[in-house]
């Protein structure tokens, strides 16, 4: 779970949750496992979006010594995107938990 910081817009995102997105959007049951900081990008606001969205977050964890992801996005004069991943990053110190095997 992560930030993209785009040049006119901030929005919660990253492949992970996207794709949880999709597949309860689809039908199933998606859940995020993820690691976000105790800062103001990592609690609350965010993951109260996710439950709205109907994902399951019992697999966000919180982290107080890293902050929660972000990506720049800068667009060149084409349109194309160039991105830069902030590091380092809560999400890089997701603690295995065995819930995540089956989250039922």
């Amino acid at each position: 779970m992560l930030w993209d910081i785009l040049p006119d817009r901030t929005c919660l995102g990253g492949a992970p949750s996207n794709f949880a997105y999709v597949t309860t959007l689809m039908g199933d049951q998606g859940i995020v496992a993820s690691r976000v900081g105790e800062d103001s990008r990592g609690v609350g606001g965010p993951l109260r979006q996710l439950e709205q969205l109907g994902l399951n977050i019992d697999h966000v964890q919180t982290d107080r010594d890293y902050p929660t992801g972000t990506v720049n996005v800068e667009l060149d004069a084409k349109g194309q995107a160039r991105y830069e991943i902030a590091q380092p990053a809560a999400w890089d110190y997701l603690e295995w938990d065995s819930g995540m095997a089956e989250p039922g």
